[in-house]
């Protein structure tokens, strides 16, 4: 799945990569003093010109949150559904997006 984000959102990129990975999500996140979610709303062509996402299962988490970084100059973060918790994947950062949602897949499924 290629986006071309100028005439997107950042919801309606969450919304896509949502229905693509439902036990993924994405958080865009401004690293300053302190860490706060950046809105859903903020244009991504405010910030960048037009440019694609790449979010193909096959692409790892490290290589999904490098490209939000030099494209658009803000930090994302992925998290996994376990049971009814979000979890940060830094530890697994090297895991492809679908093996990624298929271990929140497992471990959602398992905490009912």
């Amino acid at each position: 799945m290629v986006m071309n984000d100028v005439e997107n959102r950042i919801s309606l990129i969450f919304q896509k990569f949502n229905e693509n990975f439902p036990f993924l999500k994405l958080e865009f996140i401004n690293e300053g003093k302190k860490k706060t979610f950046l809105s859903k709303k903020i244009k991504l062509s405010s910030v960048q010109p037009s440019s694609n996402i790449d979010m193909d299962g096959s692409r790892t988490v490290a290589e999904l949150e490098q490209d939000f970084e030099n494209l658009f100059q803000i930090p994302i973060q992925v998290f996994r559904k376990a049971g009814s918790t979000w979890v940060e994947t830094s530890l697994t950062h090297d895991w492809t997006l679908e093996q990624q949602n298929r271990e929140g897949e497992l471990f959602s499924s398992s905490a009912r």
